[in-house]
């Protein structure tokens, strides 16, 4: 239960149908390798509603999502993470993903 990056790595599950989704998905998995303890369990919370892997999957989905509207909308009933594919650069999806996490009511 106590989350590593590792394991959220190997909890993620998405079908990319596509070049965009793959770099997508590949620029989540870059950004929680990235993640520190405490920033893992915020993630974790954000997407699951737990700071701790309670679950042995989360389901990633893709949107084309753009400009203002883009951001990672998360499901924790699901649990369900729609991440934009959309992204061009890693730092884009990284500062977007740090911004919105943070900022998250359920924290």
């Amino acid at each position: 239960m106590k989350p590593t990056s590792k394991k959220v790595i190997k909890a993620l599950k998405a079908t990319p149908s596509n070049d965009s989704e793959k770099q997508s998905f590949d620029f989540l998995k870059k950004f929680v390798r990235s993640l520190d303890g405490p920033s893992l369990k915020i993630f974790l919370k954000f997407v699951t509603g737990s700071d701790a892997l309670v679950t042995n999957h989360i389901s990633v989905s893709f949107t084309p999502m753009d400009g203002l509207q883009r951001r990672p909308i998360a499901h924790t009933c699901g649990p369900t993470l729609e991440i934009p594919s959309t992204y061009q650069v890693y730092n884009e999806m990284a500062e977007e993903f740090n911004n919105n996490v943070q900022e998250s009511p359920i924290l």
